[in-house]
C-alpha cells in the first residue's frame, strides 16, 4: 500500500520533536541513515535549506519511493543514497519488512522495520509485520568520501552501533544524534539501550532526551 499524498504532506508538515535543538544546532550536514520513503529528509530540507543531506535507505522498494518523494517535494539538497551501511564490508542476509497494520488508513506501515539482523522480539511486539530475506552488500560510511556530518537521524532496526563504528573519524564531527534504542532484543544480537548509551558516552556524547521504555528515541549531543 502506497502512503497518500495527504498523509506524506500531513507528516511533512508535523515537523520533528527535536526542531528547538535543530534549529540551536542550524546544521549544514545531515545524515539521515536509515530514510525509509524519504520523509524526514523532507523535513529537515525545508528546515534548512541551505544545508547538504545524504538520504540513505538501504530497501530498494523504499529508495525508489524516496527519490519520487524528494522530486515531488522539489528538495534539491536532499542527496539519495542506496547502501546499507554498518561497520565492515560483506555480503549478508537482508530482512525486508511488509505487511499492513491496519491502525493507519493510506499510510504505509509495512516498510519500516527492515534489518541486517534477523528479527526477534519485533515478531512478538507486532504481529501483524513480516520479513522475507533477501542479500545485500554493507558498506562503511567513511568510504564514501564524505568528511563532515553535524546531525544524525540515525533508523536501522537495532544496527545502530555498527552504522556509527562504520563512520570511523567522521564520528568526530558530528555534534548531535537522534535514533531509535531498546531495551528489548527486538532484533537478535542487537545493542540494547545500555550498550548504547555506554558507547555514545565514550564517544564524547551527553544524552539529552529519551522517551525509552521497551523502545523509542534517544536525542545525543556533544
Amino acid at each position: 500500500m502506497k502512503t497518500s499524498i495527504d498523509e506524506k504532506k500531513k507528516y511533512i508538515e508535523s515537523g520533528t520533536q527535536i526542531s528547538a535543538e535543530l534549529r540551536a544546532l542550524n546544521p549544514s550536514y545531515i545524515l539521515d541513515c536509515g530514510a525509509c520513503d524519504g520523509l524526514d529528509s523532507i523535513i529537515y530540507s525545508r528546515m534548512f535549506p541551505s544545508s547538504t543531506i545524504y538520504a540513505i535507505e538501504a530497501v530498494t522498494d523504499n529508495y525508489n519511493e524516496l527519490i519520487d518523494n524528494i522530486t515531488e517535494f522539489g528538495c534539491k539538497n536532499v542527496n539519495p543514497g542506496r547502501f546499507c551501511l554498518s561497520d565492515c564490508v560483506e555480503s549478508i542476509k537482508f530482512y525486508v519488512s511488509h505487511g499492513d497494520s491496519g491502525t493507519k488508513k493510506d499510510w504505509d506501515t509495512g516498510n519500516k522495520s527492515s534489518s541486517i539482523l534477523k528479527p526477534a522480539k519485533h515478531l512478538e511486539e507486532h504481529t501483524w509485520c513480516k520479513f522475507y530475506e533477501d542479500r545485500t552488500t554493507t558498506t562503511r560510511f567513511d568510504s564514501l568520501g564524505i568528511p563532515r556530518i553535524d546531525y544524525i537521524h540515525l533508523d536501522v532496526q537495532g544496527a545502530e552501533l555498527k552504522v556509527l563504528r562504520g563512520m570511523g573519524t567522521v564520528l568526530d564531527t558530528v555534534k548531535m544524534v537522534w535514533m531509535e534504542v531498546a531495551t528489548v532484543e527486538l532484533y537478535e544480537g542487537q545493542p540494547l539501550k545500555t550498550d548504547v548509551e555506554g558507547f555514545m558516552r565514550a564517544a564524547g556524547f551527553a544524552l539529552k532526551y529519551d522517551s525509552t521504555r521497551r523502545f523509542g528515541d534517544q536525542l545525543w549531543t556533544r
